[in-house]
């Protein structure tokens, strides 16, 4: 056989040398049964110690209450550990020492960080979860109050899983979504600081029957990577009109001592810099779209749109100087005025104002101008309850 011909059949043959290689099977796999799927994590601080805290589910347990669902009655289908040490991979490491499963935390819906830690600060713990390729950035976060490991094994009703509650509260309009990548951007951004969802555990009891509620209540923010105040009320609908992802939101006020409600469901915010010298101004314009859900009044409710109009525009100005008077005091910068500065004068903000932005930020001005219009105001034309109707 000639070199040519030889070539020829080698040709042929090598594939098929080569399958039984590719085809070998994972050298790594991982049997889901020695899995420990993370459904929800909690950092606190404890002295000088980290304490982390992992939620994971337990299939055996999931079952109904009777019948052939495999489960057992009254026992948790769930199982929370925890342990504390130096670091945060410490922790991790000493609970995954006495789990005979591997801790997966890809799967993760909810990172919680108590108030001890967020006062005392999150970079840490924000770099370290970056480092991690298992951690997914799109993770919600939120800061509690108290300690986080407490909402983690609260009794909630609707989800099988306190976890899962505080995912659907944290993707819905009780607050504004935010996510580890939100966080680890807003923190890195020049001129910015990060806000997070705030959350705090209730006790409820109906008939007897006692329970846990986890309730949004507003915002942590930040300076520097550190809690240093807590938005409710009126200050946190306010920030969600500064915020670069409006969430709607509902508000209750009177109008000639009679109450209504309204919802807020669009916003348009333009803020833009002016400078004078040395002193650094915003203007704020905020366009709004509103509808009135409920006016506790037998008066014309078409009749009493011009002054709706005004009572919102108004309540809405006077919140919003409010919580930038606030963000100006504690120096904590979210909204990003100084990122803005920074895309307007690039040169000014390097030179003078990036060294000592807490300082300038304190001395900053704004006016602000809001602008309502109301869209909807329900289903009836007229009111049920006064006679001829």
């Amino acid at each position: 056989m000639n070199n040519s011909s030889l070539l020829k059949h080698l040709r042929w043959i090598f594939p098929f040398v080569l399958c039984p290689l590719v085809l070998s099977g994972c050298w790594d796999r991982r049997e889901i049964n020695d899995v420990a799927f993370v459904l929800a994590s909690s950092i606190d601080k404890e002295n000088d110690l980290y304490r982390i805290s992992i939620l994971i589910p337990l299939p055996g347990n999931m079952g109904g209450a009777s019948g052939g669902g495999g489960g057992t009655g009254g026992v948790e289908p769930y199982t929370i550990e925890t342990e504390a040490a130096n670091t945060i991979w410490e922790a991790v490491d000493k609970i995954q020492s006495r789990l005979p499963r591997k801790i997966f935390f890809a799967h993760r819906r909810v990172l919680l960080f108590g108030e001890d830690i967020a006062k005392d600060g999150m970079t840490i713990p924000m770099n370290y979860l970056a480092d991690r390729p298992e951690n997914r950035l799109s993770t919600f976060v939120a800061v509690t109050k108290g300690k986080a490991m407490d909402l983690l094994g609260a009794k909630v009703k609707l989800e099988r899983f306190s976890a899962e509650l505080m995912r659907e509260l944290l993707q819905s309009d009780a607050t504004i979504k935010t996510s580890e990548k939100d966080i680890i951007t807003n923190m890195n951004l020049i001129g910015k600081d990060a806000f997070i969802p705030y959350l705090e555990l209730n006790k409820a009891e109906t008939n007897g029957n006692k329970s846990d509620e986890i309730v949004s209540t507003g915002f942590a923010i930040t300076n520097n990577g550190k809690e240093v105040a807590v938005l409710k009320n009126n200050d946190a609908l306010a920030l969600r009109l500064l915020a670069p992802k409006f969430s709607m939101y509902s508000q209750r006020l009177k109008i000639d001592g009679e109450r209504f409600s309204y919802q807020v469901r669009n916003v348009k915010t333009v803020i833009k810099p002016i400078i004078n010298g040395n002193q650094i101004n915003f203007e704020i314009s905020v366009v709004a779209m509103a509808d009135i859900n409920e006016f506790l009044s037998t008066k014309d409710i078409f009749e009493e749109m011009p002054k709706f109009q005004k009572i919102i525009e108004s309540q809405m100005k006077k919140d919003l100087l409010q919580v930038l008077d606030i963000l100006k005091t504690k120096g904590s910068d979210v909204v990003g005025f100084g990122q803005i500065l920074n895309r307007h004068y690039p040169e000014r903000w390097s030179k003078d104002w990036e060294p000592q932005w807490n300082t300038v930020f304190a001395k900053t001005n704004f006016k602000v101008t809001t602008k309502v219009h109301i869209y909807d105001i329900g289903a009836l034309s007229g009111n049920m309850v006064k006679k001829g109707n």
